[in-house]
């Protein structure tokens, strides 16, 4: 099965397949120099917490919301997170369009 959209890191090629998965990553191989390598579907994959939380703090982050409301915010909805993880998904997702 090809896989469109995609290519191989190694030699950039875009004959690739899927060989399985792994911890819910896609597993694929390059037909040209047989490396495998994972699939970056999703931005939030070996994340602690749920893809919907980094979410809420990221969206009341840009809606001008301090670490600490943001805390209180998803302490109110059962998540308990620290303002430095909050710091630390700011840096990493901003500019990045997720959303």
């Amino acid at each position: 099965m090809l896989i469109e959209r995609t290519f191989c890191p190694n030699c950039k090629s875009r004959e690739i397949f899927r060989n399985g998965s792994s911890d819910g990553r896609k597993r694929i191989v390059c037909r040209e120099c047989r490396k495998s390598f994972y699939s970056k579907s999703n931005a939030f994959h070996r994340h602690k917490f749920p893809e919907q939380a980094i979410l809420r703090a990221l969206f009341l982050a840009n809606s001008g919301n301090s670490p600490r409301e943001i805390r209180a915010a998803l302490a109110s909805e059962g998540i308990s997170v620290s303002r430095q993880t909050i710091f630390s998904w700011r840096k990493k997702f901003s500019g990045k369009g997720i959303f």
